[in-house]
Order: structure tokens, then C-alpha cells, then sequence
């Protein structure tokens, strides 16, 4: 009896002892092991990555959303809304010359025509 209790007791304290410090090193073992560090690492570094060229897209897209709304007409606010969407549709056009559609490099020549242009565009 008082031998079981003994071997029990100093179980106890053992598990105590090395629970709080083996836990957390086995844990540590294991993600470097499956290099966690360097996996996270990598998605801070692509996320921000991603994050500066979105921000960048939307600079540009807004400079030169603002460049076509000011030669539409859509910048001044006394002007009719039928105005500014007949100029739109002449600008469309203009741009596709009678096609149904429009690709990207005529898109950009015929910003350029129209003055719209920059290193924002290109």
C-alpha cells in the first residue's frame, strides 16, 4: 500500500515537473519540424505582397476612372446625366469603330487619341 502510494506520488510530481515545459517543447519540435515558422512566414510576406498591389491597382484605376469621368463629363456635376451618357456612347464608338466589342489594345489607342494617357494607362 504505502509502496503504490510512494511510485504514485512521485509520478505525480514528475508529470508536474516535466508537463509544462515538455508540452510546449514537444509543440515546438513538431512545427519546426514541419517548418510552420517559415510556411507562415512566407503567407505574411505573399499577403502583403498582394495587399500593395491591390492598393496600387486602386490608385491607378482611380486616376484614370477620374481622367475619363472628367472627359465624359461626369466630373462636373451640372452636367445632365442624358449628356454624359450620350458622350459615352459616342466615346464607345468612337473607340470600337462600328465593331461589338473592344480589346485592350485599341482600348489604350484610342485613350491615347483622346489624351487620356500616362503612365497610369500603360
Amino acid at each position: 500500500g504505502h509502496r503504490a502510494m510512494s511510485e504514485t506520488f512521485w509520478w505525480a510530481v514528475f508529470a508536474t515537473a516535466t508537463y509544462p515545459i515538455g508540452v510546449p517543447l514537444f509543440m515546438y519540435i513538431v512545427l519546426r519540424s514541419f517548418k510552420v515558422p517559415d510556411i507562415a512566414r512566407k503567407k505574411v510576406e505573399n499577403a502583403t505582397l498582394h495587399e500593395l498591389l491591390v492598393l496600387y491597382h486602386d490608385v491607378l484605376d482611380r486616376a484614370l476612372s477620374a481622367k475619363i469621368a472628367a472627359f465624359v463629363g461626369g466630373g462636373t456635376k451640372n452636367r445632365k446625366a442624358a449628356v454624359v451618357r450620350s458622350r459615352a456612347e459616342m466615346m464607345f464608338s468612337e473607340a470600337t469603330q462600328g465593331a461589338d466589342g473592344i480589346n485592350l489594345e485599341r482600348l489604350l489607342e484610342y485613350l491615347s487619341e483622346i489624351g487620356i494617357s500616362g503612365e497610369h494607362v500603360f
